[in-house]
């Protein structure tokens, strides 16, 4: 009797003491399990919130109105880049396109809003927004134009958009002023840049190469810029002059006199001003230094 009810203890004791070691075991492991499932719920209601690429149309629309009213155009941009991707209106791509390429304009991002603007164009040439597109491919191109002592490629592209702007000018009336004007100030900067290669040539005894290009300054620009005659005239003197050419030096000499009559003596006062402007800048560039060296 002693031996079994030792035995009944002995069992009870070792169900107590598993029960015991399983609740612990369970509290253990309890707060990691718990932790994974409410990371897991966390993960489930952030995925619930649409993001940029899982946005539907009317979602991408509303979102990109409300940077819009922030004045927040790159982050709109971005919904309406979305939007063209989701759209299959052609009439609505058309707008989207559009209103692309103005924002892009907006914020200065101009060679990407040259290209939109470009690629409306050549997909809508019927649009009614086709003049404005082109206008502003135009202003795009032209504020990319480097100054003249650089490479003029971005120049000849404006003048190659706005020639093809005028082509149309009985249909493309709003801005026809302001694109030939455009026109005439890449044309002077071509020939601004091509005087400046001239002079190098000339400078460096690099004759034949300097009478080439004045040659294409007359074949290219005297009929789009009559005004620049008698620089070339002058030039060509110059040209001729350096390389002792008597004779056809003074036979340019007497052109330039015949038709320009003017020309050597405004040359010569402005020549004169400008030597005068120098003289008195330095003066003062030299008290300036009188000054400073007395001071200390």
């Amino acid at each position: 009797m002693v031996v079994r009810s030792h035995t009944k203890i002995f069992i009870m004791f070792f169900i107590v003491s598993l029960v015991v070691v399983t609740s612990c075991v369970a509290e253990s492991v309890d707060p990691f399990t718990k932790a994974h499932s409410i990371k897991r719920r966390g993960k489930k209601r952030l995925s619930s919130k649409p993001t940029l690429s899982t946005m539907k149309f009317d979602q991408l629309k509303v979102s990109k109105e409300k940077y819009l009213a922030k004045g927040d155009k790159q982050t709109a941009i971005k919904y309406l880049e979305r939007m063209v991707k989701e759209c299959d209106d052609l009439q609505l791509l058309s707008e989207l396109m559009l209103e692309i390429a103005n924002l892009l304009f907006d914020v200065g991002e101009l060679g990407k809003a040259e290209k939109m603007f470009t690629e409306f164009v050549n997909l809508y040439p019927g649009h009614t927004k086709v003049e404005h597109a082109l206008y502003r491919a135009i202003l795009c191109s032209f504020y990319s134009t480097l100054d003249a002592e650089r490479d003029q490629t971005k120049t000849e592209d404006t003048i190659g958009l706005c020639k093809n702007f005028l082509q149309r000018a009985q249909v493309f009336t709003q801005h026809a002023q302001e694109v030939q004007s455009i026109q005439a100030k890449c044309q002077q900067k071509l020939v601004a840049a091509e005087i400046n290669i001239v002079n190098f040539y000339t400078k460096s005894g690099r004759f034949k190469s300097a009478e080439k290009r004045l040659a294409g300054l007359r074949k290219d620009f005297l009929n789009t810029v009559p005004a620049i005659e008698p620089q070339i005239m002058h030039l060509e003197y110059v040209v001729a002059q350096k390389q002792n050419k008597v004779n056809d030096a003074q036979q340019k000499y007497k052109e330039i006199n015949e038709k320009f009559p003017n020309y050597f003596n405004t040359q010569l006062a402005s020549y004169s001003a400008e030597a005068s402007k120098n003289k008195q800048s330095s003066k003062k560039n030299n008290r300036k230094k009188t000054d400073f060296v007395t001071k200390f």
